[in-house]
């Protein structure tokens, strides 16, 4: 369940990004709102991959020392 949360928050982060991006974007709107929904979805989830790569090779990382630090 922690990772559940962990997941749910990098992905809020990436929409808020994606959002924001949109928000501040200076190009006229070309295109139906669908298609605007989709652009800012796609984003979100480009940007999730990214966040996720970093995250998850802490993890790995904390991990493995945990496992060398335990004691037999």
């Amino acid at each position: 369940m922690k990772k559940l949360y962990i997941l749910i928050v990098i992905y809020l982060v990436a929409l808020t990004i994606a959002i924001y991006g949109y928000i501040i974007d200076t190009d006229p709107i070309i295109g139906s709102f669908t298609n605007q929904v989709f652009e800012v979805i796609m984003l979100s989830a480009f940007i999730f991959a990214i966040l996720m790569l970093p995250v998850y090779l802490f993890y790995f990382v904390y991990s493995v020392f945990k496992r060398i630090q335990k004691p037999k």
